[in-house]
């Protein structure tokens, strides 16, 4: 599921926040292995790795993969700095002084998610 909510340009401010809910399933740990092990790779065990335990049965390995993240939340904004042509400042600046300081903008984002699942 994802939800987006903007705000267009208003007095030089725009806003943009977004969510994301997801699953990540897998049956599959992927080539390294898993995480956090005190062996090569991160693997804990000679047993584990990046293979099923029963290779008629991968099914028994099905469960949420190592990249899966359940919600992800992302807020950015922009604002448009009031100097240039057409601007509460520098409207009568010469070309070179424009093109230096003119039609400028500065924004932010950030970005929250939680955390990977461990294992």
């Amino acid at each position: 599921m994802q939800a987006s909510v903007r705000q267009r340009p208003r007095k030089g401010v725009e806003f943009l926040a977004s969510y994301t809910l997801a699953k990540g399933t897998t049956n599959n740990r992927g080539f390294y292995g898993v995480f956090g092990g005190t062996g090569l790779q991160g693997v804990t065990g000679g047993s584990e790795g990046a293979y099923w335990q029963n290779t008629y049965d991968p099914e028994a390995e099905w469960g949420p993969a190592f990249h899966d993240v359940r919600h992800n939340f992302i807020f950015s904004s922009t604002y448009e700095l009031p100097f240039g042509s057409g601007r509460a400042w520098g409207s009568d600046w010469s070309g070179l002084m424009h093109a230096v300081l003119g039609d400028g903008s500065s924004g932010a984002s950030s970005s929250r998610e939680r955390a990977f699942p461990s294992p």
